[in-house]
């Protein structure tokens, strides 16, 4: 009886042992994610991070993102690990909407065999994680796991404590790249205001700006309309006054529609 006390004395010892180097090592992978997350500037570099420490964390089978614009009810993914899973029916519109609505993780099983949303039958479980913070949740993170046991709280809980350092990272990566498209659009409307002052003709000023404004709006062709016969009093009609296509300033055309007629206008 002494000996089976002595040897249930030292499982549990094992067990507690065990239990606190893997806290250990969990908690060496969660700083070093949150360093590496912390330091991305691209969508691709947070991807990149995240898998290679969520590999350390978790049998991983997918990771992506979706994340909301900023600007729009619509959305867009990022798939930084495994199959897309493209239009899920495992993860629908209505179930992101009310992830984001509670802020609650969603854990989706049953996901493996050819009907599930990887080819390779992989993925057993999807674990939805709301990114962000409360009141501010941007997206989520979607975690597809393998085969594992021990799933327990604490990875869990390392998992979510990640999603909202993505959350972070991401408002992050798009305020940089709101700047730097500002930053663009100013350096460009500069050197456009310097080159019109510079024109000697009507054709430079217009080829000028017309190419500077293909350049910002990444267009291939861009037709200036302009009213008359005064704008300034009655605008009868519109005229096309020129086009820039393909790299250069198009020869002038004497196209003229009613204002009801003119093809940038009739759209509305």
């Amino acid at each position: 009886l002494m000996l089976s006390w002595q040897i249930a004395a030292m499982m549990r010892s094992y067990r507690v042992a065990e239990d606190n180097q893997k806290q250990a090592e969990r908690a060496i992978i969660m700083a070093e994610a949150s360093q590496a997350i912390a330091g991305a500037l691209t969508g691709d570099e947070l991807g990149e991070a995240l898998t290679g420490h969520l590999k350390k964390l978790v049998p991983l089978a997918h990771l992506s993102a979706i994340v909301q614009s900023p600007d729009t009810d619509s959305y867009y993914t990022f798939n930084w690990h495994g199959a897309d899973l493209g239009q899920r029916s495992v993860l629908n519109n209505a179930l992101f909407e009310q992830i984001l609505r509670s802020g609650e993780t969603a854990f989706l099983g049953g996901m493996s065999g050819p009907e599930g949303p990887t080819s390779e039958g992989s993925m057993q479980k999807l674990l939805v994680i709301p990114m962000g913070s409360p009141g501010n949740w941007v997206g989520t993170l979607n975690i597809g796991l393998g085969p594992m046991s021990g799933f327990g709280p604490d990875v869990r809980r390392a998992c979510e404590l990640i999603a909202q350092q993505v959350g972070a990272s991401m408002a992050k990566i798009r305020m940089v790249e709101h700047l730097q498209q500002s930053l663009q659009e100013t350096t460009t409307l500069y050197s456009t205001s310097l080159a019109l002052t510079a024109s000697l003709s009507v054709d430079e000023i217009t080829s000028t700006a017309l190419s500077e404004l293909a350049l910002l709006s990444g267009a291939d062709r861009i037709s200036l309309y302009l009213g008359g016969p005064d704008p300034r009093e009655a605008v009868e009609y519109v005229e096309v006054t020129a086009t820039w296509k393909n790299d250069r300033l198009l020869a002038p055309s004497s196209m003229r529609y009613p204002i009801g007629e003119a093809p940038v206008l009739s759209q509305f």
